[in-house]
Parts: structure tokens; sequence; C-alpha cells
């Protein structure tokens, strides 16, 4: 199901749909399941340390906070990531107005599709990896997240205006505090650059060269700095660059500031495509395994009834020839054939052998052979069944198989498969040597 990417950040209200990007009204009513990235007026955000457990972090920053004087009123702290230090814990954090907070996942709430609402600060720290670095700009806003081993690195600076020559002062006044954190740390990060919006506020500001932006930042930071990923979008006479779209996909719904009932319905709707395909996957296999499985028993079945075709043409030859004496020589291997069916006969069915071997193997093992071999064993007319296992845990249906043959009454003895080759039975193959549970050898009681 898609999702409308929205931007909410300086009392503007900005949708990404298809390759347009538009202004909506405040508070705007939307008309399908939406994300929305949130750059809350009044909100801190900042890497701290804070002694005791780790359950008690929010509580204990929100309290210092208010204590500092740095909050005016009641704040919520958004926690992005805790490291675990000796009696302490390092916090990635953000301290939200509770009012724009609650009057937003209330907005949010009333909408009529699933909306999700994330923090910027959130999603930029789930997309790094050990050694990364991101600067994201948003309109004046300049915002770095950085990782250094499971430690969380911030810093932030702001344009005091749109022009462009107060946006390069802020990205390198952000650059000179990222080099200060990475100095003390002696580390390097891999950096990229992304804006998620880069439209002056005001049209006569103008747009400014985003390789400004991002030479200046590199200058002062002293770290080599790529252009990460974007999408082209036109709003009215204006084409921009921005990775809203794809930030917002990539987050998972576990991020976002609604409540757990609201995440968990908004992530199950939208992976319930990808279940339904699974779903009609996984029947299309097993229709094919059935399918294979039943070929399979025809095969054995086929072989049977050409097996007794041959014999009963045989025996209508010999019912031809009055006396043994003058058979023609080239018709003793028939009566050895005939000999050899006749003392498996004596010995063991071979139909209701066939029909329990086509209910004991299932789609895991193929067989490939059921033969009469009266050396195996020095026992006369002995029926062998040889197969190959086709899944990882094929051992564990073989035993399936073997069981299910003695249950039918026979008492399946291994035996090699390449016997009559004289080598080494194979990995992946088996054969087994039938007899009737109550046998001694020669199908009699004890």
């Amino acid at each position: 199901m898609n999702q409308l990417p929205v931007l909410h950040h300086g009392g503007r209200w900005l949708a990404f749909k298809g390759r347009h990007r538009r202004e909506l009204e405040a508070g705007p009513d939307l008309d399908q399941a939406a994300r929305v990235m949130a750059e809350m007026s009044g909100a801190i955000s900042a890497v701290t340390t804070v002694k005791g457990a780790r359950g008690h972090v929010a509580a204990q920053i929100e309290k210092r906070l208010r204590e500092d004087g740095l909050t005016d009123g009641e704040s919520q702290v958004i926690v992005h990531h805790v490291e675990r230090l000796a009696g302490a814990c390092r916090v990635f954090y953000t301290a939200c107005p509770a009012a724009s907070l609650q009057s937003l996942l209330g907005w949010a709430q009333a909408q009529a599709d699933h909306c999700l609402v994330f923090l910027p600060e959130s999603v930029l720290w789930q997309g790094l990896a050990p050694g990364q670095g991101v600067v994201a700009r948003i309109g004046r806003q300049l915002c770095f997240v950085g990782r250094h081993g499971r430690q969380p690195l911030y810093a932030r600076a702001m344009a005091l205006s749109d022009a462009a020559e107060e946006q390069q002062a802020a990205a390198a006044l952000l650059g000179r505090r990222v080099a200060g954190q990475l100095a003390a740390l002696g580390s390097r990060l891999s950096l990229r650059w992304l804006v998620i919006d880069a439209a002056a506020a005001s049209a006569e500001a103008g747009k400014v060269e985003e390789g400004l932006l991002i030479d200046a930042f590199a200058s002062a930071c002293g770290e080599r700095v790529e252009h990460g990923r974007h999408d082209n979008f036109i709003d009215g006479s204006q084409s921009l660059d921005s990775a809203l779209p794809r930030l917002l996909a990539q987050a998972p719904a576990r991020l976002a500031l609604n409540t757990g009932l609201a995440r968990i319905s908004a992530g199950a709707e939208r992976t319930l495509p990808w279940l339904a395909a699974a779903a009609v996957l996984a029947a299309v296999v097993l229709a094919g395994l059935a399918g294979w499985q039943g070929q399979q028993r025809g095969q054995l079945d086929a072989e049977l009834a050409r097996l007794n075709q041959d014999a009963g043409q045989i025996q209508q030859q010999l019912a031809v020839l009055a006396d043994d004496s003058q058979i023609p020589p080239g018709l003793n291997p028939t009566l050895e054939f005939l000999d050899q069916v006749a003392q498996v006969e004596a010995r063991i069915a071979p139909l209701p052998v066939l029909a329990a071997i086509g209910q004991a193997s299932d789609a895991a093992l193929a067989i490939l052979r059921v033969r009469s071999d009266a050396t195996v064993g020095a026992v006369p007319g002995s029926i062998v069944v040889e197969g190959r296992l086709l899944a990882q845990d094929g051992d564990r249906h073989l035993a399936r198989f073997v069981q299910h043959l003695r249950l039918a009454g026979y008492q399946p003895t291994p035996v090699d498969a390449l016997a009559s080759g004289g080598g080494q039975q194979p990995a992946g193959f088996f054969a087994y040597l039938l007899q009737p549970a109550l046998a001694n050898g020669f199908g009699e009681e004890p």
C-alpha cells in the first residue's frame, strides 16, 4: 500500500507524490495513508550521559532540562539510542514540547487512514552503520548524526536567513563542530549529505547551490562528503531534489511517535501484500511438490504394469514350446528372468511392496529404483529399494520412510546402493533390502 511522504517543519506542510511536491494547508486532512517527518519547533536534541538504570533515563533528562531552564513547560523525551557505560548510560535523545507533540499526534490519529509521525533524528540514526555519518538539510536547519562504534554523535547548526552566504556560514560552523567531535575520539567517518528540503522559504532569496554548502562543510570538517541518493520533484516552476521519500520508506514503524497499537496496525497493513504473495507462493510450491510426488508414484505403477505385460508375453511364448530340451539358446535369459520373478513372488509379493514404498515416500525423497537382486545378503529373490535425499533435513524424512515401511509389515535392512558396481555409496543416497517382518530369511514363521 502506498503511503504519502509528508514533511512538516517551520509551520509548513509539504507532500511528495509521484514527481511532484506541493504545499498543504496547516493541519491538512489527508486522503490516504501517510508517513510524516516532523521537525518540531522548540525541540532539543543532544547526546548526554546519565547515571542510573536505563529505564529511568528519559525522566532524568526531562528533569535536568527543566532545572537548567532549557525547556519552558512540560516536555516529552524521545530516546533514539542508549549506550551502556560503567554505572551510567550515554543517551541520544530529542525533548519535544509536550503540548505540541500531543497536538501533532492527535492530528495524526484523526486522519481517515494510518498516519505515522517520525522525528528526523530517529530516522537518520537508524540508517547508520558504525563508522558512518549523515548531514541532513531541512531548509535553514543543518543536522549531523554520526555513529562511532555504538556511540552516537550529534551536532546542529541553523542559518540566520535564506541568503547563500548565511547558509554557507552555517555549513562551515557545523563542519567545525563535527571536526571537534571526531578529533576528540580520534575517529573518521564516511559522510553523506542528504537534502530533505532545500527550497528557500522566500522567492527573493533564490536557490542555493547545494555543492557550495557541501564544500563549505567538508572544508571545515576535514572529511570527504558524498552526495546521497535523492529523487527529483517539481513544485510549480521549481525543480528540486529530496531524500525524504526514501528515508521515510525505509524507516521501521517502531520508530514512529504514535501509540503502539497504531504502529502495529500500520506495519501490518504495509506488509499484508507481501504476506499474501508469500502465501500464494507457498501454495504453488506445495502443489508442485504434491504433483511431483504423484508423478513419481505414477511412474512406479507404470513400470510395474510394463513388467507384468512382459512376463505375460513370455509365458505365452513358453506355452508354445512342448519340449524343454528344444528351448532355443536365446531364450535362456528370459527363463532366468522368470525364475527370478518366481523366487521374488515366493518370498515377498512385489505389488504390496511397491504400494508400501509409494505410501511411505514423500517429496523429500526421490525413489530411483526398485529392483530384485538375488545376491543381496545371499538370499534369493530379494527386493531392494534405492533412492536419493532431496532436502537438507533428509535424514529425518528417511527415518520416517523406514518407519512407515515397518508399520506396513516389512523389515528394511540398509545395504550399499552401489554394491553391484563395487564402489562406495555416495552421500545423499540410500538403499534398503525389504523382507517380511515375520520372515526368517525364507518367508516362514520362526
